[in-house]
């Protein structure tokens, strides 16, 4: 079995999880709501949950911009690309597009899996992203995600 590491976090590509190409994943680094690392004494945090680690993961895709990661340019949704643009079910469309993308593109999830709804009232895009998945063929968990931006302050948060 072929197995890719991505600093700490081991995958085995043989072994899927419900429609999210996760696979093994051991641990991951631990980010605050800022996307800074966090510290516990003196050491780097890591989480070991397999939900919280692909929700911590989409959060970050979702957030990105495209090419903030020069080796994983298709891990970016660029929701900062729609600021400013004039409000339509166009756009809506293109932030659901975006997000998608930036979650199956790679295989991290399986697009049967992922679910984002956008809608803009008042110059504001609220985005609902679930995520379903099956860990171990045994617990079934909905991940959902927010994201909310302001056309016009460009103020994006995702949480």
């Amino acid at each position: 079995t072929s197995k890719t590491c991505y600093s700490i976090c081991c995958i085995s590509w043989h072994d899927i999880i419900y429609g999210i190409n996760t696979m093994e994943i051991l641990r991951d680094i631990k980010f605050n709501d800022f996307g800074d690392i966090e510290i516990s004494n003196k050491d780097i945090k890591l989480i070991h949950n397999k939900t919280e680690i692909i929700r911590q993961n989409a959060v970050d895709r979702i957030r990105s911009a495209k090419y903030d990661y020069p080796l994983y340019n298709s891990f970016g949704a660029d929701l900062a690309s729609l600021i400013g643009r004039k409000t339509s079910n166009t756009l809506e469309d293109i932030a659901v597009s975006n997000i998608t993308n930036s979650l199956t593109e790679d295989g991290f999830l399986d697009g049967n899996s992922v679910e984002v709804i956008a809608l803009i009232k008042n110059q504001s895009m609220v985005i609902k992203v679930s995520i379903a998945t099956l860990l171990s063929g045994f617990t079934s968990t909905q991940i959902n995600i927010t994201a909310t931006i302001n056309m016009i302050s460009g103020i994006i948060n995702v949480y």
